[in-house]
């Protein structure tokens, strides 16, 4: 029964979402607030692209400091930078009906804590994370 559970069972399907055009000012700031590390980037409900928390970080002026110099420049970067340029496009993706075990694979392989979940036709459907594979291994640990 644990071997046919599939990447529906346990997605993440209730996630905020960026588009393109979103700029980065308060990207850094919502991810932190909700405790996630990446973001799917739509058109409509297709999935076009992922941003981590490190694609956001790479773009920001270090924040160890408080200078209002570097403050005042950091919310110019953000404000003038779009998510369509520090976006990975097309990023892997996987179906609902993959197992658990195929997409925790997956994850290990390519050193990556999120794969987006879509149909066949782009339709963003949810987010497969360590964290949710980690919710599974607990679950089972304890009912064991």
């Amino acid at each position: 029964m644990v071997a046919n559970l599939k990447v529906s069972d346990i997605m993440t399907t209730d996630m905020l979402v960026l588009r393109e055009e979103d700029n980065l000012a308060h990207v850094g700031e919502r991810m932190h607030d909700a405790n996630v590390h990446h973001l799917p980037v739509v058109d409509g409900d297709k999935l076009v692209g992922m941003v981590s928390q490190r694609d956001v970080l790479r773009y920001s002026v270090s924040s160890l400091t408080n200078d209002p110099v570097h403050r005042h420049t950091n919310e110019s970067i953000e404000e003038g930078a779009f998510i369509a340029s520090i976006m990975a496009p097309n990023p892997e993706r996987v179906s609902p009906d993959l197992t658990v075990g195929a997409a925790a694979k997956l994850l290990l392989q390519n050193r990556i804590g999120c794969v987006p979940v879509t149909k066949d036709d782009g339709t963003l459907l949810g987010l497969v994370t360590e964290n949710d594979c980690t919710r599974l291994l607990v679950k089972l640990l304890d009912a064991g």
